[in-house]
């Protein structure tokens, strides 16, 4: 009975929320007034944890006890959710150095900014 409302009810609902609070970064973040290279890795970032969301939410039945789908569409979500997943974990890291960069030594990070354009910095 836990099981059922920890891993299923709980799971589905913040992955719902997730999902929607990502569609809405996601437009903000795609403006063209948002284009520098932190907002960019924060759109990346965003795309993951929607992969991420909707690879949980794809395998939320099969806890649930509902097997829907053939079982190798189970198995290749749940490689989908480890690939988002370990993709979030160096975006977050990378959004982490460009920050430092920028923050501890801006001139450095200015110049280089400036010499090659963000693009490649992404």
């Amino acid at each position: 009975r836990i099981m059922f409302w920890c891993s299923g009810v709980a799971t589905i609902t913040s992955a719902c929320v997730g999902v929607a609070g990502n569609l809405l970064s996601i437009i903000v973040l795609s403006e063209k007034s948002m284009t520098s290279v932190f907002n960019h890795l924060l759109l990346s970032l965003c795309l993951s944890d929607l992969v991420f969301l909707l690879a949980t939410l794809a395998m939320s039945p099969i806890v649930l006890h509902y097997y829907l789908y053939p079982a190798h569409l189970y198995h290749a979500s749940e490689c989908v959710c480890h690939v988002a997943l370990a993709t979030s974990i160096f975006l977050t890291t990378s959004l982490t150095i460009e920050r430092h960069q920028a923050v501890c030594v801006p001139h450095s990070y200015q110049y280089r900014l400036a010499r090659t354009g963000h693009k490649l910095l992404i």
